[in-house]
């Protein structure tokens, strides 16, 4: 009887161990989700400026195409046709 009691004893250090183990990997779940979350938001806020930012700079690239080589020009033409097609795009998603 002894022995079976050893081995129920030990059955539940090891039970109690694993709940513990289990215990910790949930919390390291929800704190590895966290920092995914935050990290996602911080690549679509970048993301969000670069954007912003390229408009800029295509802006400023109108506004002096004077300046620009006749390939450059149609590199350009070619951008705002893109562009334009992309926005006629969504809209006709948005219908």
């Amino acid at each position: 009887m002894f022995e079976f009691e050893t081995h129920i004893k030990s059955l539940q250090e090891k039970l109690q161990l694993l709940l513990k183990n289990q215990q910790q990997l949930l919390r390291e779940n929800q704190r590895l989700t966290a920092d995914l979350e935050k990290a996602t938001g911080m690549v679509q806020h970048k993301e969000e400026v670069l954007r912003s930012l390229q408009q800029q700079l295509d802006g400023l690239g109108v506004s002096s195409a004077s300046g620009y080589s006749d390939q450059e020009k149609v590199a350009l033409e070619k951008r705002i046709n893109t562009y334009l097609k992309e926005i006629d795009h969504c809209l006709t998603l948005l219908k």
